[in-house]
């Protein structure tokens, strides 16, 4: 039953029909994740398999700088050889601000039906990084740029046992689980865990509905 106003409204006709999406992988390519970048490149690379030839996508990665793989959207093979190319230096992670970038830089100028995918930990370094002082970019405001920006947003949450993850603080985790399901719940998106290939089918599958 579809209600508008509180007034039951006839429906004539409903489906579930696929539509060609534009996707932006935005993938955490920071010193925790290098243990497992082999695993990082093999699903970005299902995932680019499992897109409709309609479909267009841009892999952007960050750590301490934000990097565009790919400007032509439509050139799969291309993309390909970057991904392969990929590595995850021990750099720290600039998450608010990357969130906040490509929401207001890339997302905002798409057209038609959009989804940012954030690949990550959901754990960000900024204030670390910058001496402890306030960051432009922060939790609110790279939300706000998210919302603003009129885009799914789905969150593969990546948890590594590697050391580097081992010995962040409770509170940090806490805090990163918040975020990326205040992001996914303020966008429209979802949240996935667990194995990381299947996280991005199921976000797949899920953008084409």
């Amino acid at each position: 039953q579809i209600f508008e106003n509180g007034v039951l409204q006839k429906t004539e006709y409903f489906a579930d029909t696929e539509q060609p999406f534009t996707v932006v992988l935005l993938l955490d390519l920071s010193g925790s994740m290098q243990r497992n970048i082999q695993e990082i490149k093999a699903a970005c690379l299902a995932f680019i398999d499992k897109l409709k030839p309609n479909d267009k996508i841009t892999v952007i990665t960050f750590n301490e700088e934000i990097r565009v793989l790919n400007r032509d959207m439509t050139d799969r093979e291309a993309l390909r050889k970057e991904i392969k190319k990929l590595s995850a230096p021990q750099r720290g992670t600039l998450l608010y601000p990357a969130v906040e970038t490509v929401s207001a830089r890339f997302m905002s100028r798409i057209n038609g039906r959009k989804a940012l995918i954030l690949f990550t930990d959901g754990i960000d370094m900024t204030r670390t990084m910058i001496g402890g002082v306030e960051p432009r970019s922060n939790y609110r405001t790279s939300l706000q740029e998210a919302v603003k920006s009129s885009s799914l947003v789905f969150c593969v949450q990546y948890t590594n046992e590697s050391p580097a993850t081992a010995n962040q603080s409770q509170s940090l985790k806490y805090v990163a689980n918040d975020y990326l399901d205040d992001l996914a719940k303020l966008t429209g998106g979802r949240v996935f865990s667990g194995g990381l290939s299947r996280s991005f089918l199921s976000v797949a599958e899920e953008l084409r509905h």
